[in-house]
Parts: structure tokens; sequence; C-alpha cells
């Protein structure tokens, strides 16, 4: 009987032990969560950090992939020495609609690029600079657009880029936020129901001040040189310097991380 009550006592004991346990636990777990609040990103910045001069992201709710973005200013690009400076990817603007006139072009280098980044083993997506002014010309560039990539798998999303230039006037200027964000969403709804992934750019000001972000029907590329990072809202790109070195690129290029829940 005695050595019953002993063993009812332990196991009382033990009960009360996994309680208090569980009860730290998640205590530590409520007070992590709050600390990644209080740094104003939607990520936790601890978990991001460098490696070989290049931008990385622990944490195992997440995998990464490091890449550029190009155009024809960048000139010629040796693929190769790119994809040997642990590069795996490449956002390759296809084309533009010129800011002042509104006639759309292709890239020049784009053909020449994203054939030599397959050929060298990239992953590759390709990016839009729209001067959109109505709905209607939003749906004309995704279907440029469309007609540019008809020829090339793409292993990323179809980008629309519209910002603001500086020292520079654009047909786009006078647009309100309400317009800007329905122009998005009809270029990136055109080549969604083609069975492409979308992104929509911008840096922070823009995101937060130019569109409405929370009605763009898109995942978000976030153009930031700070790594504070205090935009606070989701993103899957971050395009994180406009100043980066990489083998096979003369001057200075894009560098991005591509952030994916697993």
């Amino acid at each position: 009987m005695r050595q019953q009550k002993q063993r009812k006592r332990l196991m009382i004991l033990w009960m009360i032990l996994v309680c208090v346990v569980g009860l730290i636990l998640s205590i530590l777990s409520m007070s992590s969560s709050t600390q990644k609040k209080k740094s104003g990103s939607y990520y936790d910045l601890n978990a991001f950090g460098y490696k070989n001069g290049l931008m990385t992201f622990s944490d195992d709710h997440y995998s990464t992939q490091t890449g550029i973005d190009v155009s024809s200013h960048q000139g010629s690009i040796d693929w190769d020495a790119v994809k040997k400076s642990d590069i795996t990817f490449a956002m390759i603007r296809c084309g533009y609609r010129g800011a002042s006139e509104g006639a759309l072009y292709e890239d020049r280098a784009f053909a020449t690029n994203i054939k030599a980044a397959q050929a060298a083993g990239l992953k590759v997506g390709v990016y839009w600079f729209s001067s959109a002014i109505t709905v209607g010309e939003a749906k004309e560039e995704a279907d440029y657009v469309l007609s540019l990539v008809s020829a090339y798998d793409l292993d990323l999303p179809i980008a629309f880029d519209m910002e603001r230039l500086e020292g520079q006037t654009s047909r786009i200027d006078d647009l309100t936020k309400q317009e800007k964000t329905k122009i998005a969403n009809a270029f990136v709804s055109r080549l969604k129901k083609k069975g492409y992934k979308t992104l929509v750019y911008g840096n922070a000001s823009w995101l937060s001040n130019d569109i409405q972000v929370n009605k763009i029907d898109s995942d978000i590329w976030l153009a930031s040189y700070s790594d504070t990072l205090t935009y606070k809202k989701a993103f899957t790109m971050w395009q994180y310097t406009q100043k980066g070195s990489v083998d096979g690129i003369s001057g200075s290029v894009d560098i991005d991380l591509y952030i994916q829940e697993k």
C-alpha cells in the first residue's frame, strides 16, 4: 500500500514537472515571436547573414535561392562565370513600355541573355518595365510579354515593374494609387490565367504609398538596400543590393534572394 502511494506521488510530481516545462517553452516561444514583431520585419532579421559576399537566410520553414536581375544595361555577360559564382537564377528584363511615348519594346539583350543563362544551367524568370496608364494598356503589355516568353520554359515568375523615374517625367506620374493597383492586377491576372507565377516589384516607398499592396493579387518583389528591412509586410523576393559584384558581369549588378515557404 505504501509503495502504491509513493508511485502515485511520483506520477503526480512528474505530471506537474511536464506541465511546468511546457509552460516555460510556451512563454519562450511567445517571447521569440514578440521579438520578431518588434524588429519591424515580416521575417526574423536574425536569420539573415552573409556568406562569400552573398546574403543567406537560415530558417527551417523556408528555402532560398540567390540570383541577379539584368537587362541590356549590363552589356555582354559571361553566364558560365555567373553560374560559378554561387548564383542560381536570373530575372531577365524581357522588355518595356516607353516612359514618354508609350511604345512597346523588347529588351535588345533579352533573347541572348535568356538563352545563355539557361545554357549555363541557371533558372530564369523575367521582368517587364511598365508605363501603362490604363487597364487596357496593362493587358496589352501582358500579351506582349507572353509573346516574348512563349519560346522559353520559365522556372521563376514573371514580374511587373512600375516605378517613378528619378529626374525624369513619365506618363504614369499622374496616376492615382487605385489606378496603379488596377493596372498591376490587370497585368498579373492575364499572366496567371496562362499558368505563370507572378511578382509585383517595388521599393518600400512605392509599395506603401503608390499602390494598395493589400489589394495586389500577386507575390511581392521588394527592393530595399538596408539590412534593417523596415518593410513590415510579406514578400517573396528581396533585391537587397544594386551594387553587387558577380564574376562574368562588368560593373555593378542587382542581387536578389528568393524566399519560399517549404
